[in-house]
């Protein structure tokens, strides 16, 4: 009569496999998690940005009471020069009158950083410290080019 049950070389050999297969799986999972979050911060701030010239073209200043803008986000009045908005899923946007910028953190250490120019309409992502490769990546996929190091930190625009 034979033992119909799995040798316990084959129960590891299958573990093996499945643990190199996740080793492999994680990291892009990662970056495509961290690449989501740090998009829809971005295409909150746009709108915001979008509304802030709106209302500057309008009339002809920008605004400081995000209640007048013409879009239905959350956004506390600006008070010492700047207003923060928190977003679930780790982001942090602040509000200036001439620009805004996103800060995205994992682990309480800043991954990356989104900002939009009102006045100009530039954009820019920026990693500090410049050695932090998880946030090198993230901005070099979503703007598509290369950064340029500037002191501590890389810029990459879009």
């Amino acid at each position: 009569m034979k033992n119909k049950a799995f040798t316990l070389i084959e129960l590891l050999v299958a573990i093996l496999i499945i643990g190199v297969l996740a080793a492999i799986a994680f990291p892009k999972y990662q970056k495509a998690m961290d690449r989501t979050r740090f998009l829809q911060t971005v295409t909150r701030m746009e709108s915001i940005g979008r509304a802030q010239q709106r209302y500057h073209l309008a009339n002809g200043v920008w605004s400081t009471n995000f209640e007048e803008l013409d879009i239905d986000v959350a956004i506390p009045p600006i008070q010492n020069s700047s207003s923060t908005i928190t977003f679930p899923g780790g982001g942090e946007c602040w509000i200036y009158k001439t620009y805004g910028g996103c800060v995205m953190r994992f682990n309480g250490t800043n991954t990356a950083t989104y900002r939009i120019y009102w006045n100009t309409g530039t954009k820019a992502c920026f990693v500090y410290p410049a050695n932090n490769e998880r946030g090198r990546t993230l901005c070099k996929a979503v703007t598509g080019h290369e950064g340029k190091q500037e002191s501590v930190y890389y810029t990459y625009y879009f």
